[in-house]
């Protein structure tokens, strides 16, 4: 016999048969009357759910071996065990106990989870709280941020309104100005126009009375002609004058600006060579300066090599002569001791009393170097005083060259403003005097076309008096014909009558176009009057112009003189910088070759160290050795001299080292500036580190977040499809809830209808239907309620069903032998029994 393949279970695949624990709450959920939830929502499948991987890791079914039967006997074993004695007997309490712990456990279990969850949101509510209050954090500097952005706008906005304001104040001159300039030049038009329209008119009466008034007529012209030709020779001269006048005066221009320029150059040139040379001589400054370090570093390391070897060779001279010293003495005290026995006698009075007064001697030569040493010390303190006011000058007069030498840069600066100042002022010069060219130039035109007019004129009198002319000749060559006018005199002089009468009518007319020809002669010499009067102004206005010009050029000419005479000054300045800087480089240099006597004085105190610690020893030979007393006394003057010399050396070291150490004062204060910058400099790079590490920070809390934010999101992955059929079962209660008040509505509206009929039967019968349709509606409520009774009547006994059927299970289970497939699985826990449980939630369902 075989058993069949059953199919493992595992741990994580077994799915919970009652509902999530977010709802759990019964308080949330009010029940409905009348409501009916779906089946699939109320019950889960009790079939084991399939493994969604393929269990290929699960123990392989086997074939357990068929054993023979025995015989069933009650042991003292299975007597103590009772395995079947309480289904014998029918007590089932024990069975409910378990029962009931285990929804005890579960309940407990399903507690702690959702304490669990609780905790879990609630962190996840603080850290959402903590990006909000980062959010709030970089909104704010957001809207700084966007406030000096819009403050910067509207900063640009004012400027640019500003410079428009200024722009169009100018155009509105300029307008105004070339208004100006466009009506004069109308008026003037307005006034050549009335002046040819009086010439036409003069003309056109000229004309009429051109036949009858010839020879008036021809002395009008001629003297008009000879006053014309005056008149042209005069302006003829005037347009000269003012050409050559115009002429000079854009040569004027162009020198000036050839002179102008070729001064700007110069003085960009010469200023160019100035500041080349003061930077060639900075640098050679500190170049002589490296130099003359690296030089005394150099010095100093010699010298302390010198030192250590001299050092070195008199401690081994000493040594050796010591050595000597010793194996002299012990061959020779052998041999001296019995002669030196009595002269110490002799000699050790003598010898006391010249101690005595050698003592006597060095003491007062004692007291006399020091009252020498201490009046040394005062003159060094003094010097020291004296060239430390001298280095304070020597400060002050540099800070002064140095505040000349940018009072000369301001200078240049303010020169150069000035002489862009002085190019927009010439650039808008030259643009009035072309504006004034172009006004004059139309003006010629306008000459030349009354000068053509004129020639027309001429022509038109020309031909007028060649056709008299020609009349001349015609009569001339009549002559011939006066014979046979004689015959016909006697048929004139009867026209003669009538032409005398004729005559007499003539001669009226001719007194009044004499009149008419006063009038005119009148009119045209106001009309020339009026015209000399206008050329007058004109000429007036020209030499004005040309005067403001010439103002403007001296003026100009002026400020050009002022600027050179600033320039002569800026360099008799700059030549003055230039002695002071010679000075300061020998007064550098003679502190230079102080500064390497002042190394030879230290190594001369080193050695004047080691010299007195040699007169130590010497003093405690004498002491020692009586005898060689004369030699210690030649060693003593020697060693006198030597320290006189030394003392001398030593005052000039004092003073070096005075300058000196207000050098390395100087050279400190530098440092501690130079250290405050780097420490400012320190102190802004860590806070930028600062800032990115915070920013790192707040990036790294940001990713965790989201982490956190996922993790959370597939926690709650598995329990939506609860939520979801939860809702939409909300959904379907609410709908059934707004149908119900719809139907309400309905019916109050027609219970409104009702109440308004006036005849009561109409109320009657809607009545009766009312109660009829709320009949039906409360047998279908019946009806309703008998089918919700049986299926929880039949739901009742399955579950009554499914218990006994377990109770049975549990009882007829061999403890031993049923394991023995499954024996390390998990569902052998006591959530074996609680996955097909009902639930407390299913129940209430």
């Amino acid at each position: 016999m075989s058993f069949s393949k059953s199919k493992v279970k595992r741990f994580n695949e077994i799915k919970p048969v009652t509902p999530s624990p977010a709802d759990y709450n019964t308080e949330r959920k009010n029940k409905i009357k009348f409501a009916v939830i779906p089946k699939s929502g109320r019950f889960v499948d009790e079939s084991p759910a399939p493994s969604e991987n393929g269990s290929t890791k699960s123990s392989p079914p086997f074939r357990t071996p068929t054993l023979p039967k025995k015989k069933k006997f009650l042991t003292n074993s299975t007597a103590k065990m009772k395995l079947f004695g309480n289904f014998l007997t029918g007590n089932t309490n024990i069975n409910d106990n378990e029962q009931l712990r285990e929804k005890i456990v579960e309940c407990d279990n399903k507690d702690l989870y959702i304490k669990e969850l609780r905790e879990q949101m609630d962190e996840i509510k603080d850290k959402l709280l903590k990006l909000e209050q980062e959010k709030q954090k970089m909104d704010l500097d957001r809207t700084v941020y966007e406030e000096q952005s819009i403050i910067l706008q509207e900063e640009f906005e004012n400027k640019s309104k500003e410079l428009k304001e200024k722009h169009d104040e100018e155009l509105q001159i300029i307008n105004k100005e070339k208004e100006e300039i466009d009506n004069e030049l109308r008026q003037i038009k307005e006034q050549c126009q009335k002046i040819k329209e009086e010439h036409k008119n003069n003309i056109i009466k000229l004309k009429e009375n051109m036949d009858r008034f010839q020879e008036v007529y021809s002395d009008s012209i001629e003297k008009y002609n000879h006053e014309i030709e005056q008149k042209e020779e005069t302006i003829l001269k005037l347009q000269q004058t003012q050409q050559d006048l115009q002429n000079k005066h854009f040569e004027e221009i162009d020198r000036l600006k050839k002179e102008h320029n070729q001064e700007l150059q110069d003085m960009e040139f010469e200023m160019l060579k100035i500041m080349t040379e003061v930077e060639n001589k900075k640098q050679s400054v500190s170049i002589k300066m490296r130099e003359f370090e690296d030089a005394l570093k150099k010095q100093m390391q010699d010298l302390t090599e010198r030192f250590i070897e001299e050092k070195q060779m008199i401690i081994i001279q000493s040594e050796d002569q010591l050595k000597q010293m010793k194996d002299n003495y012990k061959d020779v005290n052998i041999l001296i001791e019995m002669q030196t026995k009595e002269k110490l006698e002799e000699s050790e009075a003598i010898w006391q009393e010249k101690f005595a007064e050698q003592e006597k001697q060095s003491e007062a030569i004692l007291k006399e170097c020091q009252a020498i040493s201490e009046y040394s010390i005062i003159q060094c303190e003094l010097e020291k005083n004296i060239i430390k006011n001298e280095l304070t000058d020597a400060v002050k007069e540099k800070t002064m060259i140095e505040e000349k030498c940018e009072e000369i840069n301001k200078n240049y600066d303010e020169l150069n403003v000035k002489y862009a100042n002085l190019e927009e002022k010439l650039t808008l010069m030259v643009e009035e005097l072309e504006e004034t060219k172009e006004t004059i130039e139309k003006q010629k035109e306008e000459i030349k076309e009354a000068t053509n007019q004129k020639r027309c004129y001429q022509i038109t009198m020309a031909t007028c008096q060649e056709t008299i002319e020609v009349l001349k000749k015609r009569l001339i060559s009549s002559d011939s014909d006066v014979e046979q006018l004689k015959q016909e005199v006697m048929h004139c002089e009867e026209k003669n009558l009538e032409q005398e009468n004729k005559l007499i009518r003539l001669k009226e007319d001719l007194k009044r176009s004499e009149e008419q020809n006063e009038e005119l002669e009148l009119q045209y010499e106001s009309s020339l009057r009026m015209n000399e009067i206008e050329i007058a102004l004109i000429k007036e206005e020209l030499n004005g112009k040309i005067e403001e010009y010439r103002r403007k050029t001296e003026d100009f000419l002026v400020k050009t003189n002022e600027e050179w005479k600033i320039l002569e000054d800026a360099q008799e300045l700059v030549a003055c910088a230039q002695i002071e800087i010679e000075h300061l480089e020998l007064e550098n240099e003679e502190l230079k070759k102080r500064e390497e006597n002042c190394a030879e004085v230290a190594i001369k105190e080193e050695e004047i160290a080691e010299l007195k610690k040699l007169l130590l020893q010497n003093q405690e030979k004498c002491e020692s050795y009586s005898q060689y007393v004369d030699y210690y006394k030649m060693k003593i003057s020697e060693n006198e001299s030597e320290i006189e010399e030394l003392s001398g050396i030593r005052k000039k070291y004092i003073e070096q080292s005075g300058r000196y150490d207000d050098i390395l004062q100087k050279f400190e204060a530098v440092k501690t500036e130079n250290l405050k910058y780097k420490n400012k400099f320190n102190t802004e790079k860590n806070n930028y580190e600062e800032l990115l590490k915070k920013f790192q920070e707040l990036q790294a809390d940001n990713e965790n977040n989201k982490r956190l934010v996922e993790e959370q999101r597939i926690l709650i992955g598995p329990f939506k499809e609860q939520l979801e059929a939860y809702e939409l079962e909300k959904d379907a209660l609410l709908g059934e809830n707004r149908c119900i008040e719809r139907e309400a509505r309905d019916i109050s509206s027609k219970y409104a209808d009702v109440l308004g009929h006036q005849n009561q039967k109409q109320k009657i019968k809607h009545l009766h239907a009312l109660k009829e349709k709320n009949l039906e509606l409360l047998q279908s409520k019946m009806d309703l309620e008998k089918k919700v009774k049986i299926q929880s009547k039949t739901m009742e006994k399955l579950k009554k069903e499914n218990e006994d059927l377990k109770k049975c299970l549990k009882k007829f289970k061999a403890p031993a032998n049923t394991d023995k497939e499954n024996i390390g699985s998990p569902n052998r826990s006591l959530t074996s029994m609680q996955i097909h449980s009902p639930g407390p939630l299913r129940e209430r369902n």
